[in-house]
C-alpha cells in the first residue's frame, strides 16, 4: 500500500471525504477550510507534509509579527514547521 493510500484510509476511518487535486495531492475540507497533505512516495523518511493555507491574512506591515510568530511555533514544537508564504 502507498504512503497517500495509507493516509485516505486514515482520513477516510476518522470520517472525512478525501478528494484528490490536479496534482494529485489529498484534500480534506474541515470547517469550510482547506487541508492539503502532500506525499512523496520516494521519499524513505516516513514524513508527508500537511498545509492549511492562507490560514491567516497577512497584512502590510505586520510581517515581522507573522514571522516572529512562525518561528515561535517552529522552534518550540515537534514535528512542525510553520512559514509565510506570500503565493
Amino acid at each position: 500500500m502507498t504512503k497517500k493510500e495509507q493516509i485516505t484510509a486514515v482520513l477516510e476511518r476518522m470520517g472525512y471525504k478525501p478528494l484528490f487535486d490536479e496534482d494529485g495531492d489529498i484534500l480534506i475540507r474541515y470547517q469550510l477550510k482547506h487541508f492539503y497533505f502532500f506525499v512523496n512516495e520516494e521519499d524513505e523518511d516516513q514524513f508527508i507534509q500537511i498545509i492549511h493555507p492562507q490560514f491567516a491574512e497577512l497584512e502590510e506591515g505586520e510581517e515581522t509579527i507573522h514571522l516572529a510568530a512562525c518561528n515561535k511555533v517552529t522552534r518550540e514544537t515537534k514535528m512542525v514547521k510553520v512559514f509565510v508564504d506570500q503565493t
